[in-house]
């Protein structure tokens, strides 16, 4: 019959099972890594939200350029032709017509 194993014996073989490295072990600043994990984490998220508001800035001022841009290129039409047809006319109506949005078909 084998010999039941000692205190110690079973603690060293529990110590082998568990993982290399604890969650809450601490770097050389002393702030567990789930700490750092969230603060990386965090910056992250706001240079994305940063990121995101460059970008949108950006296609709004595209925007208001090419609007200005139909415009004046709609008035020089009008006034390069001016015999043009009342219902020619109604095709390069100055008021610019709102986008409507769509339906589309679930994937």
């Amino acid at each position: 019959r084998a010999a039941a194993p000692t205190a110690e014996a079973a603690a060293a073989a529990r110590a082998a099972r568990q993982r290399k490295r604890k969650a809450g072990t601490d770097d050389a600043k002393g702030i567990p890594h789930a700490e750092q994990r969230m603060v990386k984490n965090r910056e992250s998220a706001a240079r994305s939200r940063q990121r995101k508001q460059a970008y949108t800035t950006e296609l709004e001022e595209q925007v208001q350029t090419l609007k200005n841009q139909n415009l004046e290129l709609r008035e020089r039409v009008i006034k390069a032709c001016p015999a043009l047809d009342p219902k020619a006319l109604r095709q390069i109506d100055m008021a610019p017509k709102p986008i409507r949005r769509t339906r589309t078909d679930p994937y």
